[in-house]
């Protein structure tokens, strides 16, 4: 009878400099909220909705699904991770309730992401 688990955790070498991580991947992630921000102006039926319901429309739309579902249209960078993918996703939706509430749509969007120090190591796949 199995009582536990073990976990492997892999430290990968970085070919760059910290400073081009953090700027590569919040360059990206400005461009998933621009990307997600567009496709949510020309659906103004999900103005209303909540962040989760848009949330779920938004990956229907971009994700790969499980089931063999195709995206209709793919973020920049691609397959994003789940939880970088979903941030973006929620900046885009508050910046278009908030555009939708006052009637007027900027043209450029702002969009800066918050860093944690642990999180160096696993920004390298984005680059």
């Amino acid at each position: 009878m199995k009582t536990g688990y073990s976990i492997r955790t892999w430290r990968m070498r970085l070919f760059c400099s910290e400073k081009q991580i953090l700027a590569e991947t919040e360059k990206l992630y400005c461009e998933a909220v621009v990307f997600y921000y567009e496709l949510l102006k020309d659906r103004n039926e999900l103005w209303t909705e909540n962040l989760l319901t848009i949330q779920g429309q938004l990956e229907k739309l971009t994700v790969l699904g499980k089931d063999g579902r195709v995206p209709e249209y793919l973020p920049p960078g691609g397959k994003l991770p789940v939880y970088f993918r979903r941030s973006a996703m929620n900046k885009a939706s508050m910046a278009v309730k908030t555009s939708a509430a006052s009637g007027c749509f900027p043209q450029k969007i702002e969009a800066n992401i918050t860093f944690l120090k642990e999180c160096t190591e696993i920004l390298h796949p984005l680059l």
